[in-house]
């Protein structure tokens, strides 16, 4: 019985020593813009570092209509630990968040409604094997000289599904680990 808790804890370690989570958020303050013709559109995104350590984050125009003007400031940040100019809400209290503002100058309006997506990859900055998590980010962009249409804020919703308590909980897959980490050490030491 002494192996089988042996064996399981030299388990837990070498799984938990390969696994490494990032505590990066982002939230878009406004995912649609609704402008006229020659105006510029001006997006906010925060991101946020609830962690211990600093990431990069670097931003890169991924899909956007030939010939527009898109300007993302800072394109690249160093992301620290409960670093930032504004504030955001979450479950576990209140954070600081880093503002970062994308403009947006549209030529050659053909239509009343324009997506430009956005990719933000984190990664840590070390010269060792790396992790990189990259976010999409899809903003839209409608044109009051077309047909007008009815706009849903994405933020109104996340804000209800924080206050309804409507968040994904992973912990049943950290559970369930656990649960076949101590099966398989039972086999093992059950057929060794």
């Amino acid at each position: 019985m002494v192996k089988l808790f042996i064996l399981t804890f030299v388990i837990f370690f070498l799984i938990f020593n390969l696994v490494h989570a990032f505590n990066f958020g982002m939230v878009v303050k406004n995912p649609s813009v609704n402008i006229s013709k020659n105006e510029t559109a001006k997006f906010v995104i925060l991101f946020w570092n609830s962690g211990n350590e600093s990431y990069n984050v670097s931003l890169n125009v991924e899909n956007a209509p030939k010939d527009w003007f898109i300007f993302i400031d800072p394109k690249k940040i160093n992301l620290k630990p409960f670093e930032g100019k504004e504030y955001i809400y979450l479950p576990y209290g209140l954070i600081k968040a880093l503002p970062v503002k994308i403009f947006v100058k549209p030529k050659n309006i053909e239509k009343n409604e324009y997506t430009i997506l956005i990719s933000a990859k984190a990664y840590l900055p070390s010269n060792e094997i790396s992790i990189v998590q990259e976010r999409n980010i899809s903003l839209k962009l409608y044109f009051s000289n077309f047909e007008k249409k009815q706009i849903i804020n994405e933020e109104v919703k996340i804000n209800k599904k924080i206050e309804n308590g409507e968040t994904n909980n992973y912990n049943y897959f950290f559970i369930l680990g656990l649960i076949l980490i101590f099966v398989f050490s039972l086999l093992i030491y059950k057929y060794a």
